[in-house]
Order: C-alpha cells, then structure tokens, then sequence
C-alpha cells in the first residue's frame, strides 16, 4: 500500500530474515524479482544485495540478487 511505503518496513523484515538465516549458519541469500521493482530492487541493492547471473528460469524474473552473510558470533 503506498500509505506504508518508505517507512522502512521491507528493510526491518529483509534483516530479520538475515538474522533468521544466521542462526541456521545460512551464509548466502539468493532472490529473483523484476527490474519494474525498482523500489525493492533499490532496497535490496542498498542493503548489500549484489546482482548476479541468473540462477533459475522463473518466467516473471528478470533480475537476480545474491547476498553473503557475515558467519554469526555465538
């Protein structure tokens, strides 16, 4: 809903999952989505999503992300 946008909300999730995979010693995140995203694509590349060649062949992507995560300290 555009009333919600820019409040950080995508971003808070987007870390939390990070944290979620973490503590499963999960160290690489993968998405797909479409370049018409450009609000997500802008978040996910400010957050430290970096793009890289396609990793499937999900017909309504056109843009793939990848992410390593710092090894969690137990």
């Amino acid at each position: 809903m555009p009333a919600h946008r820019g409040r950080g909300i995508g971003a808070q999730l987007l870390h939390a999952v990070e944290e979620a995979c973490q503590e499963r010693a999960i160290t690489t995140l993968r998405l797909d989505t479409r370049a018409a995203l450009a609000e997500a694509c802008a978040m996910y590349e400010r957050n430290g999503f970096g793009r890289v060649d396609a990793f499937n062949d999900e017909p309504y992507s056109d843009r793939w992300y990848s992410k390593t995560l710092a090894e969690s300290i137990r």
